[in-house]
């Protein structure tokens, strides 16, 4: 909705700048509909043409949160924190084979059932599930493990940004895509040499909005729609660089509760959770004497 908002003033800003300058605004009125659906139409089949289905999906998906920022907040690092302690806390008292049970019952585990509001997410299942797998496994090097989550953290980021990268190239094709428009107009305005001057400047200014259409829709709404997912996507990531470092920390031997802490440094300083908070919720998260031994 903000951005609807922005691009409406835009709007209102460049017409009213265009009619108190003396322009006729009936001459953008009356070709905006042809030329939007000669540009528009164009881009949006070149991008079906080049993407398959998922992508497509994933560019609404993200182009409609583009106003709402990324999904995580401070509730969301709250709760992954708390039942990262809660996991490492087991794996540092009975082991990391004890970790299967949760693993292979994500819905069942009596830890993560509890933190339902990030256990379903992406940097948690089906990520988390498969480096904890590893861990059992006895993935225990703290360099090995590292690696192994950079190299999925770094696919999965790949992956993310081909969505960003398909609306650059939309933004970038837009005004090549609203010269085609004008050259139509071009086109039918010679094809009509024998009309009054007044209607060959009508038509001829109506081919023009094509390029004023292209230029506008590429650099006012697709190139800034796509800086902004990519900003959330990059947000986003966040969640699998938490996940790391904790784990990462808890393969160096460092407690539980300090792995924790160390992971809470990787959230954005607008989302991050005071010490006191994590602590507030980790207390729902300890047991006693478990706490003491983590």
């Amino acid at each position: 909705m903000k951005i609807l908002v922005i691009c409406l003033i835009t709007v209102v800003i460049l017409s009213g700048t265009f009619i108190y300058a003396g322009g006729n605004i009936m001459v953008i009125v009356y070709a905006l509909p042809i030329e939007m659906v000669i540009i528009g139409g164009s881009a949006v089949s070149a991008t079906m043409i080049s993407r398959d289905k998922k992508i497509l999906t994933e560019i609404v998906s993200l182009t409609k949160r583009a106003s709402k920022g990324s999904r995580y907040h401070k509730e969301h690092y709250t709760s992954l924190l708390a039942m990262l302690y809660a996991l490492l806390r087991i794996a540092k008292i009975e082991g990391v084979v004890a970790l299967e049970k949760h693993i292979d019952n994500f819905d069942e585990s009596d830890i993560i059932s509890k933190y339902t509001n990030i256990a379903k997410e992406e940097a948690v299942d089906p990520f988390m599930r498969d480096i904890l797998r590893a861990m059992t496994l006895q993935l225990t090097d703290p360099h090995r493990l590292e690696d192994m989550m950079d190299r999925a953290i770094e696919k999965i980021r790949h992956e993310r940004m081909i969505v960003a990268h398909t609306l650059y190239t939309v933004a970038d094709s837009l005004p090549a895509l609203g010269i085609v428009a004008a050259v139509l107009g071009v086109i039918r305005a010679m094809g009509s040499v024998d009309e009054p001057p007044e209607i060959l400047a009508g038509m001829v200014g109506s081919a023009l909005v094509g390029t004023f259409l292209g230029v506008f829709l590429a650099y006012v709404i697709a190139a800034p729609i796509a800086g902004r997912v990519e900003h959330i996507i990059e947000e986003e990531m966040t969640l699998f660089t938490v996940v790391r470092d904790a784990l990462v920390a808890h393969a160096n031997g460092i407690p539980a509760h300090v792995a924790v802490e160390m992971a809470r440094g990787a959230v954005p300083s607008h989302d991050q959770p005071s010490y006191d908070e994590v602590e507030e919720s980790l207390r729902h998260s300890r047991g006693g004497g478990e706490a003491k031994a983590a």
